[in-house]
């Protein structure tokens, strides 16, 4: 029997070219701040990086500089101050935050160094991750790029690892989304730790739910588990992960390039993406789902709610040493080499949850024997919609 697929192009109809502007201004925000330096040397795993040890539990009112990308799709913020964060990614269109945006900059000793606030993305190169840069400034230039497009561009020098990173942060002018491209060096002449991940920050709700092609999970000591199913609980919604500790876990056994979060309610989401052989990593974290995890909501926050994270690196893993007895290792960076990889933050919404996406559209399937119904998201201008196709739904994207 030969099934009809009727596509739906969704909100967006038909993206044309857009005007993309970038502007760097002084932002003054609420801020909890940590304390001047350890003055006495530490020999310990953060040398020749100081520590800070102490954290302010009184606000004070701060300016820190901003760069500001946009176009007539997507606002993007980025505290070059701050680790080079990209705090936020504002959907227009919708009105909807991609990410957890924080209403404060609350630093609290989670990272490397000591300082770390959560929410946005968070870019972590070197030893291990919070890395000693997400806190504090890195280097920054901004601009205006021959294809229409808008850049931020940051980076740092990494003196644990004797590597240098440095990311574009990417706005199209005709596209619906942020393409982080990264560049990371070995100068040290020596062998270093590979580590490196992108952890984004995103809001917690009852009615969330993860988007993460997989078979199995593999934890930070290599061994497998199964996915979605955990002790008889769906681990796609949150409302099922009440373990009563924090949950951590990197999905695998899927080639898609995909993986966010849906919100049912708002009928909205967020996709990261990337080709399956530059982002073999993925990786999903939750506080408790208890008072052991509303501690951290207190901690690190005045006004929003839970969140969770989403990370994205290199290796199948953050494995701890057990896991070099499986075949989740830790690989070692050459001596003097480079490394470069692209990924995308995007959003979607309107068309229900996820069943594939490319760079040109995300799309939903939904149906009965005989017929689909068949939504799409244009992240690029689609010429034509309201088609009709017969055929497999995995022939509507090329």
């Amino acid at each position: 029997m030969k099934k009809h697929l009727i596509a739906i192009a969704s909100l967006l109809a038909c993206l044309g070219a857009a005007a993309q502007t970038v502007t760097v201004k002084d932002t003054v925000i609420r801020t909890y701040n940590y304390s001047d330096p350890d003055p006495i040397a530490r020999t310990d795993r953060v040398y020749p990086y100081t520590r800070f040890n102490n954290f302010a539990f009184n606000p004070v009112d701060r300016t820190w500089k901003m760069v500001v990308l946009e176009n007539d799709y997507l606002r993007v913020k980025i505290f070059p101050e701050i680790g080079g964060k990209i705090w936020s990614i504002y959907n227009k269109k919708q009105g909807q935050e991609l990410f957890y945006d924080n209403d404060v900059v609350k630093f609290r000793e989670i990272s490397l160094r000591g300082p770390w606030t959560s929410g946005g993305i968070e870019f972590n190169y070197g030893v291990i991750g919070h890395a000693p840069s997400t806190a504090h400034p890195v280097d920054w230039k901004t601009e205006t790029n021959e294809d229409g497009s808008v850049s931020c561009y940051i980076g740092v020098t990494e003196l644990l690892s004797g590597s240098r990173w440095t990311i574009e942060i990417n706005l199209p002018k005709d596209a619906v989304w942020v393409r982080t491209s990264s560049f990371w060096h070995n100068y040290s002449g020596e062998y270093q730790p590979y580590y490196t991940w992108a952890n984004s920050g995103v809001t917690a709700t009852d009615d969330m739910q993860i988007i993460f092609p997989a078979d199995y999970t593999i934890g930070h000591n290599g061994i497998t588990y199964p996915f979605p199913y955990d002790e008889g609980r769906d681990l796609r919604n949150y409302s099922e992960q009440r373990f009563g500790m924090d949950k951590s876990f990197h999905p695998g056994g899927s080639h898609k390039g995909y993986f966010g979060v849906y919100y049912p309610s708002e009928d909205f989401g967020m996709l990261h993406y990337a080709l399956r052989d530059e982002k073999l990593g993925r990786k999903y974290f939750s506080w408790a789902q208890s008072e052991q995890g509303s501690i951290w909501v207190d901690l690190l926050t005045d006004g929003r709610p839970q969140y969770i994270e989403l990370q994205s690196g290199r290796l199948f893993n953050q494995n701890d040493l057990s896991s070099v007895q499986t075949p989740y290792k830790q690989f070692l960076f050459t001596p003097y080499g480079s490394d470069s990889w692209n990924e995308y933050w995007l959003p979607f919404a309107g068309i229900g949850n996820v069943s594939d996406m490319t760079l040109r559209a995300v799309v939903n399937v939904e149906g009965e024997a005989g017929k689909y119904e068949v939504s799409f998201y244009p992240l690029q201008n689609l010429r034509r919609s309201g088609n009709h196709y017969r055929g497999r739904a995995s022939h509507l994207l090329v």
